[in-house]
C-alpha cells in the first residue's frame, strides 16, 4: 500500500493561479497467481468553467 501526495504551487505564465493538490492510494497484491491492483486518487483542483474544486478518480487493474 502507498500513499502519494502531491500540491502544485502557482508559478509562471502557465499557472492557473490556484493551489491545487491531493492523495493517491495504490494497493497491489496477488491472488492465486493474478496480480490485482487497485488506485484511487483525491483530487483538490480548480474547475474554471464550474468555479469549484474537487474531484476523484479511480482504477483498478488485473494482471498475470
Amino acid at each position: 500500500m502507498t500513499l502519494l501526495p502531491y500540491l502544485k504551487l502557482p508559478s509562471g505564465d502557465f499557472s492557473n493561479g490556484e493551489v491545487e493538490g491531493g492523495l493517491i492510494l495504490t494497493y497491489a497484491t496477488d491472488l492465486s497467481g493474478f496480480g490485482v491492483g487497485v488506485q484511487v486518487q483525491l483530487d483538490y483542483l480548480y474547475d474554471g468553467v464550474a468555479d469549484e474544486m474537487m474531484g476523484w478518480e479511480s482504477y483498478c487493474g488485473f494482471g498475470l
